[in-house]
């Protein structure tokens, strides 16, 4: 008989505990309730952009040498740099 229970006892656990995440769920909302405020923080001045404008090229200028990506060379190579 233990056998045919064993089921219905995993099914009222997990409902148990989904009822008690939804009670504390709807219990800390009430208890902490924010209110919307009357008005906005701050206004933020950006400029309009026309619907049929390409937006402005940025200057670029060429990556400094440190970001440069290292060029490759062979072992024989690294080995003669090291032993010189």
């Amino acid at each position: 008989m233990s056998g045919d229970l064993k089921w219905n006892k995993i099914m009222g656990a997990c409902l148990g505990t989904a009822f008690v995440i939804l009670v504390v769920q709807q219990v800390s909302g009430m208890v902490y309730h924010t209110k919307q405020p009357e008005k906005m923080g701050y206004f933020v001045d950006a400029p309009e952009e026309s619907a049929g404008a390409e937006p402005a090229a940025l200057p670029m200028k060429p990556p400094s040498r440190a970001a440069r990506p290292a060029t490759r060379s062979t072992p024989a190579a690294r080995t003669a740099s090291v032993r010189t």
